[in-house]
């Protein structure tokens, strides 16, 4: 159990308090607070439970804290803790954005894709497109928050970026995970 000292604990409170410009409770302290509460391992379940205290919408609340999606059940626990921090940190920062712009995004981050295709390519093997797409998005996510850099990548993923055609591919897959994610929930 992570113990978090009090002069934290009084903090935490304190800025969660604090009002915005836009109305909600969702201010730069309040999101580097969670940032490092979420980095230090503190249970997503539990900051869930403290991003009740904002004035996110209840759609950026329920994606935060909704279970990972996978491909395959039987392969969800193949997935790194370090990926699954990533996609709760990329989570995290997506509603972020979307509250600071007063939206509902209909994505979902890298980091999801490169679980749900993770676990595809563990049940059968992928097409070539999507072996594309899985290690071109496997590499951003990996330098992002896995601390590789394009070097580790060299000879497996030497493109800068994806095709228009494997664009869409990747992009009708984040909207099919987002959507998941949060009928997930309820």
């Amino acid at each position: 159990m992570l113990a978090i000292p009090e002069k934290i604990q009084l903090n935490l409170f304190e800025i969660i308090g604090e009002e915005d410009n836009s109305g909600g409770g969702l201010t730069e302290n309040t999101q580097t607070m969670i940032k490092i509460m979420l980095k230090t391992g503190m249970s997503p379940k539990v900051i869930s439970a403290l991003l009740e205290l904002t004035g996110l919408r209840k759609e950026h609340k329920q994606y935060f804290g909704a279970p990972i999606i996978s491909s395959a059940s039987l392969w969800h626990d193949a997935i790194p803790y370090w990926l699954k921090l990533a996609i709760y940190q990329e989570r995290l920062e997506i509603i972020c954005n979307e509250h600071s712009r007063h939206e509902l995004g209909v994505w979902a981050g890298y980091p999801e894709a490169v679980a749900v295709l993770m676990t595809a390519s563990l049940e059968s093997p992928l097409q070539y497109d999507w072996v594309e797409v899985y290690t071109w998005v496997g590499r951003e996510v990996s330098i992002k928050y896995n601390g590789k850099s394009k070097d580790d990548f060299k000879g497996v993923c030497d493109k800068d970026e994806l095709s228009n055609y494997e664009k869409d591919k990747l992009n009708r897959l984040l909207a099919d995970i987002r959507r998941k994610v949060i009928k997930s929930h309820y």
